[in-house]
């Protein structure tokens, strides 16, 4: 892994792959042969409404949901090859007495960067493995899924850029845009996309934390009238457009510890609750 601004802005934007988006990635920044990053977080949504099919949010009884999730980025060849893998190794959905908890899916992924100044591009694949059961054995079907039941393909294009800090504007900053294409085998294909800047400042103790600013989309093609009103964002026609925000901060070499949010403003099948998300990294 290159050392200095570069490294850090690698372990920022990692940190987020691990709960702020739809799928596990690398993104612009690919990993140096041998090097990698490996993470595992705890994630929560609690809420009174779901984002019914039309959008609109319809009242229902208490649901919340709590993930313990991993996530690991290793560079296979410098700049070419960074292989991926994020895992929710538990997942506990609870509504109304109804309660179902166990392993959910696992993404596998592969990044290769096609630019690396002087800014970065790199293209990504990622599959799902449908390894949580979306029909609990201990509720009624199809409540509160564990997974989605499919296999699934995820083909993305990362944009990424970083300022180092100068004399005139001393503030370290990345950039990342994300585009790509979510290939469904049971539900209705999505556009997938992100955006996020992230904030470092230079001076001595705070130089530690990145400030990041994100905004995570998910454009199902499912009809209105296709898409459920499933809280679990497990289940057809699952859509999300989230701001969110979340600090990273490095404790020591590669040690660094993250807490942040994300609050959709626009959603359909998926609960109307904000989720929070807490987490724990190493890079090497």
């Amino acid at each position: 892994m290159t050392r200095g601004p570069v490294a850090a802005v690698a372990l920022a934007v990692a940190a987020a792959a691990l709960l702020g988006g739809a799928t596990a990635h690398a993104g612009a920044w690919t990993r140096e042969a041998g090097h990698g990053y490996v993470a595992t977080g705890w994630s929560r949504i609690a809420a009174t409404g779901v984002f019914a099919g039309d959008g609109t949010i319809q009242p229902i009884a208490p649901y919340e949901q709590n993930a313990w999730n991993a996530y690991g980025e290793f560079g296979v060849v410098s700049r070419w090859l960074t292989a991926t893998v994020e895992s929710t190794l538990v997942r506990d959905n609870e509504q109304a007495g109804a309660h179902t908890t166990g392993i959910g899916d696992w993404r596998l992924g592969a990044w290769t960067g096609v630019i690396e100044r002087p800014v970065r591009l790199s293209f990504g694949a990622t599959v799902s493995v449908p390894l949580g059961t979306p029909t609990p054995a201990d509720v009624q079907p199809p409540r509160l899924p564990l997974g989605s039941g499919e296999f699934s393909l995820d083909l993305r294009a990362a944009f990424g850029w970083a300022w180092p800090g100068g004399r005139r504007w001393p503030l370290r900053h990345y950039f990342v845009v994300e585009a790509g294409y979510w290939r469904r085998q049971l539900f209705a294909d999505s556009f997938v996309y992100r955006a996020e800047v992230g904030v470092q400042l230079p001076w001595r103790v705070v130089e530690r934390v990145w400030l990041v600013g994100r905004v995570i989309g998910v454009e199902s093609f499912a009809s209105n009238a296709r898409a459920t009103a499933d809280p679990t964002g497990l289940d057809d026609g699952f859509s999300v457009v989230a701001p969110g925000f979340e600090a990273v901060v490095r404790l020591w070499r590669g040690l660094a510890v993250g807490a942040g949010f994300e609050t959709a403003v626009r959603a359909r099948a998926v609960a109307a609750g904000k989720q929070v998300h807490a987490s724990v990294s190493w890079q090497w």
